[in-house]
């Protein structure tokens, strides 16, 4: 995020800087659930995808979650 934005008069400048990044971290985190039930909701629903033994980590959705999980995971300890 940007640190060019302008602090509210009478706010504290650090304490400032911590809301933000937590707010832009539960917005990544409400993004993240949306669109993963998104893929996975289009995975279920795809009968032709289906593995016979129930994974086929050829499916995008799997790696998607896992990857982008990691990196919410990062945020998630930068934030707080």
């Amino acid at each position: 995020m940007s640190n060019n934005k302008q602090v509210p008069e009478g706010k504290d400048p650090e304490l400032w800087k911590i809301a933000r990044k937590r707010a832009g971290f539960k917005t990544h985190a409400i993004v993240y659930v949306i669109v993963n039930i998104f893929l996975w909701a289009m995975w279920y629903f795809n009968e032709k995808n289906y593995a016979e033994d129930g994974i086929d980590l050829r499916n995008g959705h799997i790696m998607t979650t896992i990857g982008w999980g990691v990196g919410l995971a990062f945020h998630y300890m930068s934030a707080y």
